[in-house]
C-alpha cells in the first residue's frame, strides 16, 4: 500500500523529479525509473517539500553506478531538523573500504560511526518514534533485512523535520553517481512546509483520522489499548478535495494526514512479566489517536489466495514491542512468544486485507465461510434491440475473497418479466453466471431481480428496459 508522497521515480529518461515532491539542487534527472544524483564537483540534492511532524519511518534504495575504488564519498539519506540538529545514514566508501555510515549532530558537534558494507545495492531507513522517541538510522547491504544501525536523540519529538536525498563527498572527492528508489514512507504525519503562502480559498472538510472502538488487551495487568486502522473509507488519504466531515479551514497551510495501512496504534498501561510490573507510558501524540505509547508497523498480508498468518505482538520489559510473523499456511498456526517477553495480542493476517481494521485484532482464524453475494451486470440499461444481458454473481467469504466452496444459488423476479436463465446454478469457484432475456412486447416491465444463495445469502439486480421510443418502462 503506497502513499501520495511516496515515490518510484517514474518517467522518462532525463526528466526531474516529481516537483509536487521534490525541491532540486542541481540537476538529478530520472533515468530507468530510478533518480540519478551525479555529483562531480557540484551538489545534486532532492529534499523533500512536505515535513514530518512526530513519529515517521522512511526508507529507500540505493544502487552506486560503477563504484569507484576511492575514498570519501557516501549515498545518503538525511533527516533534517535545522543546521545543528540532523541524522544521516549513507553508502560510503572511506578507510580504504567500502562502509555504512551513519552521522547526527544533536545542537553540539558530529559524531559519526562507520560498518563493513559488501554490495553496492541496498537500503537506507530513517525512523523516528518508540517510547522515547529518538531517531534511528537502519542498513540493509545487498537483499539482505535491515539492521538497526544507530539510536539517539535528535531535537524534539514534535521537531519539523524533512528529508533529503543526495550524494556527498569530502578530502579526494571523487566523481560518484547513485541511483535511487522506491521511496517508501512505512508510516508518518505529513504536512507541507510553510512558505508562507495560502494554499487557498476555503478549504472544505478537514477529516483528519478516525479509528474505531479500541481493543483491549486482557492478557496485559492494566492493558495495553491496541487502536487498529480503520478501514480505508474512515482512515486512511484524506486530501482537502475529499470526503468533507463539516467545518471550515480558512486558508493556510492545510496538512494532509496519511497513516500506514499496516499500522497499530499502542496505549500506555502496565503489564507484568515473570511477577514483576512494567509500566509503558504514553509519550506522543497521533492526530485521531490521541495520546499513544507508539505506533507499530508490521508487514504486508499474503500475496496468494487461500493463505492467512498470525502477526504476534509481544513486549519486554524494557518496553520493546516486537512483531513476530507466523508461517502462512491454509490454516495458520499461532507463532511463539519471544523468551522474556509477554503477549499483548495478535493479527489475523489474509489475503485481500487492504488494512488493518479493528475486527483483525485478537481475531482467530475460521474456515473460509459463504457470507456476501455481489450482482455484476454487464449492461444494465437494455435498449428496444437490445435483447438480453449476462448477470455474473460473486461469492465470498467473510475475509473478503472469493469463496470457494460449494455454493447453490436461486433466481427469482422480486419484480418485472421476462426470463433468467438459469433459474438455479450450483457449483464452486466463486462467481456463477445467468442470462436476462427481455419479452420484448409493449408489456416489458424493468425487472428486480432475486438470487439467493441455500444459506440464506442475498443479492439483487435491476434492469432498465427502454421502449422503441427510448423511454423507461415500469
Amino acid at each position: 500500500m503506497s502513499t501520495p508522497f511516496d515515490d518510484a521515480f517514474t518517467g522518462n529518461n532525463g526528466d526531474p523529479p516529481d516537483s509536487n515532491k521534490w525541491d532540486l539542487i542541481g540537476s538529478p534527472d530520472i533515468q530507468s525509473n530510478e533518480v540519478e544524483i551525479t555529483n562531480a564537483g557540484t551538489a545534486e540534492v532532492i529534499t523533500s517539500k512536505y515535513v514530518f511532524n512526530g513519529d515517521f519511518d522512511v526508507q529507500i534504495d540505493f544502487d552506486i553506478q560503477s563504484e569507484p575504488a576511492v575514498d570519501s564519498f557516501g549515498c545518503e539519506l538525511l533527516a533534517i531538523i535545522d543546521s545543528t540538529h540532523q541524522m544521516y545514514v549513507s553508502a560510503a566508501r572511506w578507510g580504504g573500504s567500502r562502509r555504512f555510515q551513519e552521522g547526527f549532530i544533536n545542537g553540539g558537534g558530529w559524531t559519526y560511526k562507520g560498518t563493513a558494507r559488501t554490495n553496492s545495492t541496498g537500503k537506507l531507513r530513517i525512523v523516528r518514534g518508540g517510547p522515547t522517541h529518538t531517531v534511528k538510522v537502519y542498513y540493509a547491504d545487498g537483499a539482505g533485512t535491515f539492521i538497526l544501525f544507530e539510536e539517539t536523540y535528535i531535537g524534539s519529538a514534535t521537531d519539523p523535520m524533512v528529508i533529503e536525498i543526495k550524494n556527498v563527498q569530502w578530502d579526494s572527492a571523487p566523481t560518484i553517481t547513485c541511483r535511487y528508489d522506491n521511496y517508501v514512507i512505512n508510516s508518518g504525519y505529513v504536512a507541507p512546509v510553510n512558505d508562507g503562502v495560502s494554499s487557498g480559498g476555503l478549504v472544505f472538510g478537514g477529516e483528519v483520522i478516525e479509528v474505531e472502538s479500541e481493543h483491549v488487551d486482557l492478557l496485559s495487568s492494566g492493558g495495553l489499548v491496541f487502536g487498529g486502522a480503520g478501514d480505508l473509507a474512515t482512515l486512511g488519504n484524506e486530501y482537502v478535495d475529499g470526503p468533507c466531515i463539516g467545518g471550515l479551514v480558512f486558508g493556510g497551510e492545510a496538512p494532509e494526514q496519511w497513516i500506514n495501512p499496516w499500522a497499530v496504534a499502542v496505549k500506555g498501561g502496565t503489564y507484568r512479566i515473570s511477577g514483576v510490573l512494567y509500566t509503558l507510558a504514553n509519550t506522543m501524540f497521533y492526530p485521531g489517536l490521541g495520546d499513544i505509547a507508539a505506533l507499530i508497523t508490521v508487514s504486508a498480508p499474503p500475496t496468494s489466495a487461500g493463505l492467512y498468518r498470525y502477526d504476534l505482538l509481544s513486549i519486554d520489559d524494557a518496553g520493546n514491542v516486537t512483531v513476530t510473523e507466523g508461517t502462512e499456511a491454509a490454516t495458520p498456526v499461532m507463532p511463539a512468544t519471544p523468551t522474556g517477553e509477554v503477549k499483548l495480542d495478535h493479527i489475523l493476517r489474509y489475503y485481500g486485507q487492504t488494512s488493518i481494521v479493528q475486527g483483525d485484532v485478537g481475531k482467530l482464524y475460521k474456515t473460509p465461510q459463504l457470507t456476501k453475494l455481489t450482482a455484476v451486470i454487464a449492461d444494465n440499461e437494455l435498449a428496444w434491440a437490445e435483447l438480453s444481458t449476462a448477470i455474473t454473481i460473486y461469492a465470498y467469504d467473510q475475509y473478503g475473497a472469493l469463496f470457494m466452496g460449494g455454493v447453490l444459488i436461486n433466481a427469482s423476479f422480486v419484480s418485472g418479466n421476462g426470463t433468467i436463465a438459469p433459474a438455479v446454478k450450483s457449483g464452486s469457484g466463486g462467481s456463477f453466471s445467468f442470462t436476462y432475456t427481455r419479452g420484448h412486447t409493449a408489456g416489458d416491465i424493468s425487472p428486480v431481480i432475486q438470487f439467493m444463495a441455500s444459506t440464506g445469502m442475498v443479492t439483487v439486480a435491476f434492469i432498465m428496459l427502454l421502449d422503441a421510443d427510448g423511454k423507461k418502462m415500469f
